[in-house]
């Protein structure tokens, strides 16, 4: 706690409060084409963003890395009328010290406290990183929808929305506010509204950080994700990583949380169909005192209305929290559904030795609230997570026996090769010059790999000489690895 309040003293303080001020695009460059998307190189580019809501085939793309420290931000595209429904390409890139504190901030409180406020039907935003955000609500007065990079996804046209590629590194997702809101590590809350056909994709992300507050629905991922409508959408979390404490400071109450989606909820029978699959969480999610709340280690909650047709389905993920702590129900992968739910479970998971409501439990069945018992040991072996269909070409890589599985690309924080240290020592260069990425530092013989932001290689060759010269087919960021070594270069 004591690390909450010096980072809470530290919004309060340090931060410069500024007004969201529109205008015309700063014009860093491009013309909002897919070919020559707007570049966006400052905070400035970032608030010129929303002057194009509700604007479907806009691209933009990040050109470099940001740092927002200092300033109070108010958001991208902040209500539904105006969502963003356009591209926006980090390519690779960083955007640090994004922060909201409600506690200073000039305008009062903001509904959807994240990088974008609101996105709807056509958007994707793929590629980024955000390190350290900070998102504190406060004690607000009303609902909110809290995340680190879309507070509310506001589907209601036929366009999918697509969020991908993304690492969300050491987050803060705070509040002390009352009512019903929604907090995740990447998304707050998410619908298909009525009229919607689009389909949600939420897929190759990692959350690592702290979900503290009071929150009635909150998740690593996703607070909420709601199947508003029927007409041919659907939601899916796939292929995503957590590593975070999620905990509610409400005492009473039905709270919802998990590592992965707080609740998924469907409106009505038959609603869109809602999908978790292919999912790793670690960490510890902590239900507070109160006997209503519902905990697990991916899902809280599964609110189905029924029907024969479109389930929730939580499938081949993996649940290796350390501990679950609740008053009321929990459980390794869900504790609940509603009576009469048509859901489907399969394929899942759950670490032998987590710790749930004090004690370990023991499960034989992959089909149910606890998953399939596995140690720590076999968590940490390839072939348990292939046996359940995870990818291991071209999402997934693994330091077998060392550790979990991480993301490849942008997601695995650029470790896209399974390697999770460097040594200190590292000799590996790569230099970006005339067109050519020149390497050098590796050892003779050794084979010398080169990968793109989405962790695919563009290159690999056993190196014959000292030095190696690659011809990159674009711009953008480009991971290249030889043994224990990997370097990172932004051509």
């Amino acid at each position: 706690m004591k690390k909450i309040y010096s980072i809470l003293a530290k919004s309060v303080i340090a931060i410069t409060l500024s007004l969201f001020t529109l205008s015309v695009f700063a014009q860093s460059g491009g013309s909002g084409t897919s070919d020559n998307p707007y570049l966006i190189k400052t905070t400035d580019d970032l608030k010129a963003i929303s002057g194009y809501g509700a604007q479907v085939g806009v691209y933009f793309k990040l050109a470099n890395d940001i740092d927002m420290s200092g300033l109070n931000w108010q958001g991208i595209c902040t209500t539904r009328a105006g969502a963003f429904m356009g591209v926006f390409d980090g390519d690779g890139h960083t955007i640090s010290g994004l922060t909201y504190s409600y506690l200073a901030a000039a305008s009062g409180y903001v509904t959807y406290p994240s990088l974008f406020g609101v996105i709807g039907s056509g958007a994707t935003i793929k590629n980024l990183i955000l390190e350290e955000p900070l998102i504190n609500v406060g004690t607000g007065d009303g609902a909110c929808y809290a995340g680190t990079l879309v507070g509310y996804i506001y589907a209601v046209g036929t366009e999918d929305v697509t969020i991908s590629n993304i690492l969300v590194k050491d987050a803060w997702v705070l509040s002390e506010a009352a009512g019903d809101n929604f907090a995740g590590g990447i998304v707050g809350y998410a619908i298909i509204y009525t009229g919607g056909k689009s389909k949600i994709n939420i897929t190759k992300c990692t959350a690592t950080g702290n979900i503290n507050g009071a929150f009635l629905y909150a998740g690593g991922i996703a607070g909420q994700l709601a199947a508003g409508n029927n007409a041919g959408g659907s939601i899916t979390v796939s292929d995503c990583s957590v590593n975070a404490d999620i905990a509610t400071t409400r005492e009473s109450g039905a709270n919802f949380l998990g590592g992965i989606v707080g609740r998924p909820y469907q409106s009505a029978a038959d609603y869109d169909p809602v999908t978790i699959t292919r999912c790793l969480t670690q960490g510890t999610v902590d239900g507070a005192s109160s006997a209503d709340a519902r905990v697990g280690g991916i899902s809280g909650r599964l609110y189905d209305r029924g029907g024969t047709v479109n389930p929730i389905t939580i499938s081949s993920c993996v649940a290796a929290n350390t501990e679950l702590i609740n008053a009321g129900t929990a459980a390794r992968i869900y504790p609940s559904h509603t009576s009469g739910g048509y859901i489907v479970i399969a394929d899942n998971l759950g670490y032998s030795e987590m710790i749930v409501k004090g004690a370990t439990v023991s499960s034989t069945s992959a089909t149910g609230g606890s998953g399939l018992d596995k140690t720590e040991a076999e968590l940490k072996q390839k072939a348990t997570y292939e046996a359940i269909g995870w990818n291991f070409t071209d999402v997934w890589a693994i330091d077998e026996g060392n550790d979990y599985p991480i993301l490849r690309g942008v997601a695995g924080g650029d470790d896209i090769t399974g390697i999770q240290a460097v040594a200190a020592a590292q000799t590996l260069k790569a230099v970006a010059a005339g067109g050519l990425l020149k390497i050098s530092g590796y050892a003779l013989g050794q084979t010398v790999t080169v990968y793109n932001a989405q962790g695919i290689p563009v290159y690999s060759r056993k190196a014959a000489g000292e030095t190696v010269s690659v011809k990159l087919p674009a711009h953008g960021v480009y991971i290249v690895s030889a043994g224990n070594q990997k370097a990172k270069v932004v051509f």
